[in-house]
């Protein structure tokens, strides 16, 4: 395995995501192989039961913010939507089980906004946001040039403060498909 060093929140996996509520787990030492493509990382999970592919980015302007798309041979390598995972360092009821709005922004792309869910589980300091329409797809239209922009919006009740996120593009279509055929391979 290469020497490469990637965030520790990129290995953070959220568990159970159609729950109620999901927790994260440190998935590194379930790593298998770890291969970087410009600013995008390709994780090989190994589980007892399931490997998953994970590629994913650390932000170039929080360093608490990884965005990730994960690929299962159990459901045939389709990519799952983005997840952005924020490491707030404690809990934050707000951030569990519920819905809020964020921006998002692709290179030649309109901003979409969205309801994005959220998921924390009480003692822990990971929050998952799961997007529904920030897909691999769209980001392949972005030929890996320039930045995607992510904006937290601000809550009514002023409990979350708006927050700008970059990713860097750079090397995402390579990573995905690097991902995609190591996900086949194993189908």
């Amino acid at each position: 395995m290469k020497s490469i060093l990637v965030s520790g929140a990129i290995f953070a996996v959220m568990v159970c995501m159609a729950c109620p509520s999901a927790f994260a787990l440190d998935a590194s030492s379930y790593i298998t192989n770890v291969e970087r493509s410009g600013s995008w990382s390709v994780i090989e999970l190994a589980f007892s039961k399931q490997i998953i592919y994970r590629i994913g980015s650390d932000s170039i302007s929080e360093p608490s913010a990884h965005i990730v798309f994960d690929f299962a041979p159990l459901s045939n390598c389709k990519p799952t939507p983005a997840d952005l995972i924020l490491n707030f360092g404690f809990y934050d009821d707000v951030m569990n089980n519920g819905e809020l709005p964020f921006e998002y922004k692709l290179p030649s792309q309109k901003h979409v906004i969205e309801l994005v869910h959220s998921a924390m589980s009480p003692k822990d300091s990971f929050a998952f946001f799961t997007f529904k329409s920030l897909t691999v797809k769209n980001m392949l239209l972005s030929k890996d040039k320039g930045k995607l922009a992510v904006s937290v919006l601000p809550s009514g009740d002023g409990r979350v403060k708006k927050s700008n996120i970059y990713f860097d593009l750079d090397g995402f279509s390579l990573a995905y498909k690097k991902a995609r055929e190591l996900c086949r391979d194993n189908i």
